[in-house]
């Protein structure tokens, strides 16, 4: 190696430590400034989830359906559905004669049908219904009901995901 190389990377050496010392100075005694700052935005609202469900054929005492209900999530959150379905009341419709249809009305109080859903269902963001797996058991139908139309209605929860 010749003078020159020996002396150029004798000053690139200095140069480099001299910098690096510099910066590192700099670094441990510059000041550190602090800052506080704000966030806003407004809480989602929660809107109530809506189902319906079509349980096709004829019900009567001791059948079961797995049927498909169309569930609805208007929120700007995904869902996921609780299995705790409770039935808030059964109607009767429809038939010829108004004492059988008053009768069978009175009878449903005492009615028992049954319902939960399939898994544990997720429901997407979506102003559009989503199906969902629905298995319901008619454990007591009254007989005086026969041949008219029945509406199980029902009340359902969920819980928002992620």
């Amino acid at each position: 190696m010749g003078k020159n190389s020996k002396r150029s990377a004798v000053v690139a050496g200095v140069v480099a430590v001299l910098i690096g010392g510099g910066a590192a100075a700099w670094a441990f005694t510059g000041w550190n400034v602090g800052g506080t700052g704000t966030a806003d935005a407004t809480a989602a609202s929660i809107k109530a989830l809506t189902g319906t469900a079509d349980l096709g054929g004829t019900l009567y005492p001791g059948r079961s359906v797995n049927a498909t209900a169309a569930v609805t999530n208007p929120n700007d959150f995904p869902v996921v559905l609780n299995n705790g379905i409770v039935t808030t009341s059964v109607k009767a419709s429809g038939g010829n004669s108004k004492t059988g249809l008053a009768d069978c009305n009175t009878a449903l109080a005492n009615s028992d049908i049954s319902a939960s859903f399939s898994n544990t269902p997720s429901l997407g963001v979506s102003p559009s219904p989503q199906n969902v797996g629905l298995a319901v058991t008619v454990n007591e139908l009254p007989q005086v009901c026969a041949g008219l139309h029945i509406q199980v209605s029902f009340t359902f929860s969920g819980v928002q995901t992620a």
